[in-house]
């Protein structure tokens, strides 16, 4: 684990460079909108993040932000709006143009707009890198890393460049070449954790260096302190990881690497496990993947030799269930449970294993704490309320979605199971009310088809169509316009 650049790692890379490269925009974003973002706070950080492009409308960063947060949450129609207006106003400010490719949600239509720039600037540097965007989604690596190349010579300081850069030689198999764009990237953009995040990925026995480097330079984001904790967790220094893990989460508690971390290094803080028996549980779940009979044999004894640690437990849990051993599956799942009460993640592990299996009054006890302990986390709630449902309790089950509902705005899951609680208690108008209003706010198909149940529920028919078509003309989605035509029909036929 310790060796330099592997071409084998490059698919991982790439992934990270996938998270790195979405966080590079929003992380220019202020210290307002990331700590709304990370506490789950996305509507919150939509406004503020529209107060900041408003406020500034030459301030590319606040676009970028604005449009980035708009199109990961699903509302790319309304950036394409506002952008495109606009440019009607400004037609030959090269700036305009690229924010409506920014915002386009076809590369065609990205790429259109980003040519329009440059004819009006040939060398407006983050139209070059928005054309290299769209080169990397159609998979023309070579192009994408000329365009890259070209944005970054014109404007050194784009970090996104950089790691789109750095990204395309990663699919191309230009490991070595990566590697030193991402340490010469550090010169020019010292602030940006993603380079230190590949650094540290590609060269791992100097993982500690770089990203301790990174801390010391006042890079303080989370991605980074997580990795750092897996590198100290590694190098067996379980008490400096544990620190570092937690302090990831203090920014970001959603974190997995961070969570992943803190809950191996405590169990070796406590006693219950130990630097050797932490390599070998890693070994075990990487054999796991390919061969579980035998990472069945290495947690059996693992589970012998640390019998107090709820993770070998769990681990063998894991192993059990992929064999079709739902008995013992459960069985050990509860002796974890047991031996780290309070402990959400193994809790929150038990209760949807058991939820799985159809135990919903035992689930239910487990994922309550579970998603008290983790509000932040739908899923728990969505399977406590399930749990909740299955015990035949569908008042409560109806309390927690409507909490759900709340916590998780831009959630489609969370509205939708709130909207068929309702429609099953027999409020279809209250139902209808609460889809209407999350399908304007979140244009997701999920909520489409939840409009329609609902508006069938409480006969708004023709109120739906409206919204549908509107929805469909917007998406072209043909689907959206075959239901407007249905729910039209209803209508005519005096429902």
């Amino acid at each position: 684990m310790h060796d330099s650049w592997r071409g084998g790692r490059s698919v991982a890379l790439i992934a990270l460079m996938g998270v790195a490269l979405l966080w590079s925009g929003a992380s220019r974003g202020g210290t307002l909108v990331e700590t709304q973002l990370f506490a789950g706070n996305t509507e919150q950080a939509i406004q503020t993040a529209a107060l900041a492009a408003e406020a500034a409308p030459q301030d590319l960063d606040a676009q970028e932000l604005y449009i980035d947060l708009l199109l990961s949450s699903g509302l790319g129609s309304m950036a394409e709006r506002a952008y495109n207006e606009r440019v009607s106003v400004d037609p030959t400010n090269p700036d305009v143009h690229y924010l409506v490719g920014r915002a386009a949600r076809s590369g065609a239509a990205a790429a259109k707009a980003y040519e329009k720039a440059l004819r009006l600037n040939p060398d407006h540097a983050r139209s070059h890198m928005g054309m290299a965007a769209v080169h990397m989604a159609a998979g023309a690596h070579p192009d994408a890393a000329h365009a890259y190349f070209r944005a970054i010579n014109l404007d050194p300081n784009l970090a996104e460049a950089w790691l789109g850069l750095i990204r395309a030689d990663l699919a191309m198999g230009l490991g070595a070449e990566a590697l030193e764009l991402a340490k010469k990237g550090i010169k020019y953009v010292p602030q940006e954790p993603g380079l230190y995040l590949v650094v540290a990925e590609m060269v791992p026995a100097d993982a500690i260096r770089v990203l301790s480097g990174a801390v010391d330079r006042g890079v303080d984001d989370p991605r980074v302190s997580a990795a750092l904790a897996a590198s100290l967790l590694i190098e067996g220094d379980a008490d400096a990881a544990l620190v570092t893990a937690r302090h990831a989460l203090a920014t970001d508690r959603t974190d997995v690497e961070a969570t992943r971390v803190a809950l191996f290094a405590a169990a070796i803080t406590s006693g219950t496990l130990d630097n050797a028996g932490y390599q070998r549980l890693i070994e075990a779940r990487d054999v796991q993947e390919s061969d579980p009979v035998a990472a069945l044999a290495r947690f059996d004894k693992l589970v012998s030799d640390y019998p107090g640690c709820a993770l070998t437990w769990l681990g063998r849990s894991q192993v059990k269930r992929q064999l079709k051993d739902t008995e013992g599956a459960v069985e050990d799942s509860g002796k974890a449970a047991n031996l780290a009460p309070g402990n959400i993640e193994v809790e929150a592990s038990h209760g949807l294993l058991l939820l799985d299996m159809g135990l919903f009054v035992d689930a239910a006890r487990f994922l309550r704490v579970a998603s008290e302990g983790r509000p932040w986390d739908a899923s728990l709630g969505l399977g406590f309320a399930a749990a909740l449902t299955g015990s035949h309790k569908p008042e409560d089950a109806a309390r927690v979605l409507a909490v759900l509902n709340d916590l998780h705005p831009y959630d489609a899951r969370t509205t939708i199971q709130y909207g068929q609680a309702l429609v099953d208690s027999g409020q279809a108008e209250e139902a209808y009310q609460l889809v209407r209003g999350a399908l304007k706010r979140v244009p997701d198909p999920r909520l489409a088809v939840a409009m329609v149940m609902t508006a069938t529920a409480a006969k708004h028919y023709a109120e739906a169509a409206d919204i549908l078509e509107q929805l469909a003309a917007q998406t072209g989605r043909e689907t959206l316009a075959q239901e407007a035509r249905r729910l039209r029909e209803l209508e005519a036929a005096g429902g």
